[in-house]
C-alpha cells in the first residue's frame, strides 16, 4: 500500500492529518477538491463517540474494492509536545464503524512510526501540520490526490 502526499485539514473542529492511498481514485474523485473532506466529515457526524476525543488526528483513506476505508489514529494528552502521546484507533467501512476488522496494516505503522519521530522535531501543534513531511521512499509518493 502506498499513499499520496499527505495534506492537514480541520474536520468537525478537529485538526487531522489526511493520508490517501494511491488508487483511491477509484471510488473519491481527485478532481474534486474536498472529495476526501466530505466523507470524512460524514464519518466524524455520524460516529461522534468514537472520534470526539484527541488533540489531533491522522487519517488513512483507503479503498477495499468499492468500499471507502477510514483508519483514524486519535493522538492524545499532548500537553508535553516532545512527550510520548496516547494513541488510539479507529475504523470504518463507508461510514460505518468497524468493531473487531483490526487495527491497521503494517504500512500504516511505518508511516505512524516516521510521523511520531518528525512531530518531536518540530514546536507545535500548528506548524507539526502544516509544514512539509519528510520523504518515506515506496510508501509515500510525491504526488497531491487532488489534481
Amino acid at each position: 500500500m502506498s499513499f499520496y502526499k499527505p495534506f492537514p485539514a480541520i474536520i468537525n473542529s478537529k485538526p487531522i492529518l489526511i493520508y490517501a492511498e494511491n488508487g483511491l481514485e477509484r471510488v473519491l474523485f481527485r478532481e474534486r477538491k474536498d472529495s476526501i473532506e466530505k466523507h470524512l466529515e460524514a464519518i466524524y457526524h455520524k460516529n461522534h463517540k468514537h472520534l470526539h476525543s484527541g488533540e489531533f488526528h491522522i487519517a488513512f483513506v483507503w479503498s477495499d474494492d468499492e468500499d471507502i476505508m477510514s483508519d483514524i489514529w486519535i493522538f492524545e494528552n499532548l500537553a508535553v509536545w516532545k512527550a510520548n502521546p496516547t494513541v488510539d484507533a479507529q475504523n470504518f467501512r463507508g461510514l460505518d464503524f468497524e468493531e473487531g476488522y483490526g487495527v491497521t496494516a503494517g504500512d500504516e505503522l511505518m508511516i505512524l512510526g516516521k510521523e511520531e519521530e518528525f512531530r518531536r522535531t518540530t514546536p507545535g501543534l500548528e506548524q507539526y501540520l502544516d509544514i512539509e513531511r519528510p520523504a518515506i521512499p515506496k510508501l509515500i509518493s510525491e504526488d497531491n490526490f487532488y489534481l
